[in-house]
């Protein structure tokens, strides 16, 4: 949703204000949504795996690696990173801070 609106923003700016070309915008406030998903592919995206070669050969991660949950707290992934069909939304977005 932020970024949605971060581009009408931008979009109007460039044309109804005395813009130069060469100046940076920068919004001077900004609302930070979350919101709460699951996701076997994003799950995915946290763990490591063994890893197929075309030659036949596989990489395995030594099995200390493997157990590591990792720190899914700073996973971060924005939900437009990726196609809507690969997660299921469990609440709607929130506003987490202004």
């Amino acid at each position: 949703m932020f970024l949605q609106h971060s581009v009408e923003c931008d979009i109007h700016v460039s044309v109804h204000c005395c813009v130069q070309t060469d100046s940076m915008v920068i919004p001077s406030a900004a609302i930070v949504y979350a919101q709460v998903v699951t996701s076997q592919f994003l799950r995915h995206c946290n763990m490591f795996e063994p890893i197929h070669l075309s030659n036949g050969e596989c990489i395995v991660p030594p099995a200390e690696v493997a157990r590591c949950s990792g720190a899914a707290a700073v996973h971060d992934l924005q939900l437009s990173q990726v196609t809507q069909d690969s997660f299921t939304p469990l609440t709607p977005p929130i506003p987490v801070f202004r």
